[in-house]
């Protein structure tokens, strides 16, 4: 899966899960300005856990992380995992 569609698919969780506006989402929105804390954060990433069939094996994210930081995230997770 590439970038594109990890960012295409995160905008959907966080709309689903958090009412988020799609037009909110972008690479440089950070978590906090979504009002995702890192609690809501950890639902999140067990949300994409779910949504795309992984484990992730490192969830390591910057403080205060952008979407793009999710996004690399997931896509460093999902090679690891060979998907």
């Amino acid at each position: 899966m590439d970038k594109n569609s990890i960012m295409s698919r995160l905008g959907a969780i966080l709309h689903e899960r958090f009412d988020v506006d799609p037009a909110a989402v972008s690479p440089d929105t950070r978590l906090s300005e979504l009002g995702v804390d890192s609690m809501l954060s950890a639902d999140m990433m067990l949300d994409i856990e779910d949504a795309l069939g992984f484990t992730f094996k490192n969830m390591d994210l910057p403080r205060d992380p952008t979407l793009q930081d999710v996004v690399d995230l997931i896509h460093a997770n999902l090679v690891q995992a060979g998907s």
